[in-house]
């Protein structure tokens, strides 16, 4: 009941493709600093409408340009009332681990808040 998925860079990527592969698996998910193959965003965002998500990201990355990675998350809300983005204008790509994993507690508050129902 309480299996989640999070990862940052390609984990943030791998994030979005394995929750999507098989989303009734999944309590709740957070892909930080992801980027996505742009042919695959229909598939995600239709196969994650009831998985709650979270989104972290920087509006300064560069490698995994957060212009990139809007759309998906538009096509996500569309179905999805349980996206939630969080948003840093100061953190780096490479600092997003250290920022989300290890400085803050937002993500693991966030995804304990969900469970699998039986």
């Amino acid at each position: 009941r309480r299996i989640y998925v999070s990862g940052c860079s390609m984990g943030g990527m791998s994030t979005w493709e394995v929750s999507a592969a098989q989303p009734e698996l999944y309590a709740a998910i957070a892909p930080v600093a992801g980027h996505h193959n742009e042919q695959r965003q229909p598939f995600i965002a239709s196969r994650l409408s009831n998985t709650p998500c979270c989104v972290v990201h920087s509006m300064v990355d560069e490698i995994c340009p957060w212009k990139k990675e809007e759309p998906l998350w538009r096509s996500v809300a569309l179905e999805n009332t349980r996206l939630e983005i969080h948003a840093t204008k100061t953190i780096d790509h490479c600092s997003m681990f250290q920022k989300t994993f290890c400085d803050e507690s937002l993500v693991f508050d966030w995804l304990l808040r969900f469970r699998r129902k039986d």
